[in-house]
């Protein structure tokens, strides 16, 4: 049932080999050592590649890793692996513990004999451990019979009376507690100033009904309503100052639909000028400066001033776990998932649990530089995507670049679309727009005055070859089929680059998501982006998750094409809250391409990862 049980060093160096009777298929402990250990991944308990499952813990002080491997069908059959890891691991340490405190290559390390001994230890002990089957009277399927059925009843009777005896008592304290209460408001209306005679006896029985009939006078007195005063309707347009108010005076109208002023047309020709010379500006935030490393006050503030009174030389979880937690609740606080915030913290105490702290160095710098690290790794791209070296490419090969937009509704699809189209137009390229949200009424509509106004900004005056063109079906048509005839279309006329605009549609809507899904199967696109927005933290999540396993299930492909960036929106409505960017990386791996960071077609930015990680640990 275990395929397979290695230990080697974090640097690669296999120590030890278990290989099972069958033989594998694939090399699953490869892909988990690119997927979790490269991409500072290592808190999944659990790491699923193709049919197959590995289980890991790490030896941070030796920078070792165990790693098994078994089927993902028998998962339920082999509990007993993390106590497999567990006992080899502190087995091997000590075994050789004089040998890995020296460089390990080329060493033989003979741990077959011990291995399996170990092995059959724990798989003996978890049989043993075997619960033994529930009877028929304890499961479930007993209560439906008719046994168990008038058991039910008794019991369901006996309830019954109980909650009856419960109110009854309930009553019965009420009760008394206004019984209390009367007789406290009967000893505050006799006057302190004026003392009168203790009243006992008939007198004191009169005085409490007199009392009484007040109390249920005033009940019955109704409560005078003041009648408002009747005033002379003024219509709005007669108030004073109505017209310096009137925003309607002067407004377009429909038919003016993607008139810009002079103004707007040279500033967007100089943005246009600065991306085509200098390129797309990065996002920055201006951050607090940080107290000195060694000089700053013990009082401090702020995420890492709690560092300080941890000094012990070598760092144990005991230690690391007040901080953990307090550094888990901050990333939370930044916009980052709770479960992501989680994976990021187990990822830190892994990496620290057991080194050894420089010396005059304090525990907060050894943790904050560990942290920065795992972030800065996380968010720099795995690849280098290059959209305007990949579309030059695309036309030496005589074939049109086409990029997919993809999300949920209302995010800014359409929006930042057209920013992508006019850096596009301000590179010499020359833009076709697919108008395939064939669902929600006036999206054509929208991205033809979108169309409108940036040709009119950048001066697009030739009519008969246009440097951007919306191409269109209408609506209800198969967007699959308009995205094809528009790649032909832009074959035909030239076009450099396709743009597709889909349906804006929630991550649990099937029948969309297999109309997405058969979009990009059919017409292949060179790039699927995945459009979100910024103010969200666990869904944006939830989102991307679902996406990506829709556009994996519903494919028949063997290697499906799933999304390949991340375009995140509103950027600029979060202020230093940036953990979204987080968030969704550590879930696809995927990069972040453009940030929107404001309403006008050049207010598209690219993530500076230094800054983000700055922003995200002040």
């Amino acid at each position: 049932m275990l395929e397979l049980f290695t230990i080697f060093t974090e640097g690669g160096i296999c120590l030890f080999k278990y290989q099972g009777n069958v033989s594998m298929s694939g090399d699953p402990i490869n892909h988990f050592v690119q997927t979790v250990l490269i991409e500072t991944r290592a808190t999944d308990e659990v790491f699923t590649v193709n049919n197959y499952c590995v289980q890991h813990v790490l030896d941070s002080a030796r920078s070792l890793v165990f790693a098994a491997v078994y089927r993902k069908a028998l998962a339920n059959q082999v509990g007993y692996v993390p106590q497999l890891l567990r006992d080899v691991k502190a087995d091997f340490v000590k075994q050789f513990k004089d040998d890995l405190s020296m460089p390990c290559v080329g060493k033989e390390f003979d741990y077959e004999d011990r291995f399996r001994a170990g092995l059959q230890k724990v798989m003996a002990k978890a049989e043993g451990q075997q619960t033994d089957m529930r009877s028929f009277s304890e499961s479930d399927k007993f209560l439906k019979s008719v046994q168990g059925n008038d058991m039910s009843a008794q019991r369901h009777k006996e309830l019954k009376q109980q909650k009856a005896a419960d109110r009854a008592k309930k009553a019965q304290e009420q009760e008394a507690v206004a019984e209390s209460e009367e007789e406290t408001d009967e000893q505050e209306a006799v006057s302190p100033t004026s003392p009168q005679p203790k009243l006992t006896g008939k007198a004191l029985l009169e005085y409490r009904q007199r009392m009484r009939a007040e109390k249920e006078a005033k009940k019955k007195a109704p409560t005078p309503s003041a009648t408002p005063k009747r005033t002379s309707r003024i219509s709005q347009k007669e108030k004073p100052g109505y017209q310096q108010i009137d925003f309607s005076v002067g407004k377009p109208s429909q038919s003016d639909a993607g008139a810009v002023s002079t103004q707007e047309a040279a500033a967007a020709r100089d943005a246009a000028e600065r991306i085509r010379t200098a390129g797309v500006e990065s996002v920055t935030w201006d951050s607090e400066p940080e107290d000195d490393e060694e000089g700053g006050s013990s009082g401090g503030s702020g995420l890492f001033s709690y560092f300080k009174t941890l000094s012990a030389s070598k760092l144990t979880k005991d230690a690391l776990a007040p901080v953990l937690e307090q550094m888990r609740t901050h990333l939370t606080s930044k916009n980052i998932a709770v479960n992501i915030s989680d994976k990021l913290c187990e990822a830190v105490e892994q990496r620290l649990v057991g080194t050894e702290k420089p010396s005059f160095t304090r525990t907060k710098t050894v943790v904050k530089q560990c942290l920065e690290e795992t972030l800065t790794h996380l968010l720099t791209p795995k690849r280098n995507l290059d959209i305007l070296r990949d579309i030059q490419q695309t036309q030496a090969r005589g074939e049109t670049y086409s990029i997919v937009f993809c999300g949920v509704n209302g995010v800014g699809k359409s929006t930042n679309l057209s920013k992508i189209a006019f850096w596009l137009m301000s590179n010499n390229l020359r833009v076709l727009i697919a108008a395939c949200d064939t669902f929600r009424a006036g999206a054509v509509e929208q991205l033809q005055t979108h169309c409108t106004k940036l040709r009119k900004l950048l001066q697009d005056t030739n009519d008969a070859s246009p440097r951007l063109c919306v191409f269109d079906k209408g609506y209800d048509k198969d967007a699959a089929g308009v995205a094809s005839q528009a790649l032909g279309f832009a074959k035909k006329e030239g076009y450099d680059v396709v743009l597709v605009d889909t349906a804006g549609r929630m991550q649990d809507n099937e029948p969309l998501m297999r109309s997405l899904t058969k979009l990009i199967k059919y017409n292949n696109p060179n790039l699927v982006l995945f459009v979100g927005e910024a103010l969200v933290g666990t869904e944006a999540v939830d989102q991307l998750t679902k996406f990506n396993k829709a556009l994996e299930d519903y494919s028949e492909d063997v290697s499906p094409h799933v999304i390949d960036g991340i375009i995140l929106t509103k950027f600029d409505t979060v202020d230093d809250k940036v953990g979204s960017s987080v968030s969704m990386t550590y879930i696809t791996g995927q990069p972040i391409v453009f940030v929107g960071t404001g309403q006008t077609y050049y207010d598209l930015k690219k993530l500076d990862v230094k800054s983000v990680v700055k922003a995200l640990l002040v």
